[in-house]
């Protein structure tokens, strides 16, 4: 879940990498629209305050640490990333 801290933003772009593997954008859902029907033409608004789950198709995860990559594209302050690791337990 991601919830924004900053200001009323409009996102335009949203990608996502696995472990240093780009992740495909239809793979990828912000509450429920793909992130490959984000663009600047078709954008999403995302409210100071709001939550959203960020969910991903793809196999399971082995056991272990992982790092996730997100970028997002956004008109109001350009691209974000946001880093993180977590740890999946068997």
């Amino acid at each position: 879940m991601i919830k924004n801290t900053l200001a009323n933003s409009t996102i335009t772009g949203l990608a996502m990498q696995l472990d240093s593997r780009a992740l495909a954008p239809n793979s990828i859902r912000i509450g429920a629209i793909r992130a490959s029907d984000i663009s600047s033409d078709h954008p999403h608004a995302f409210a100071l305050n709001q939550s959203v789950i960020l969910q991903v198709e793809s196999a399971p995860l082995a056991p272990g640490a992982h790092k996730i990559a997100i970028e997002v594209e956004t008109i109001e302050a350009g691209v974000l990333k946001i880093e993180v690791e977590d740890n999946v337990q068997e």
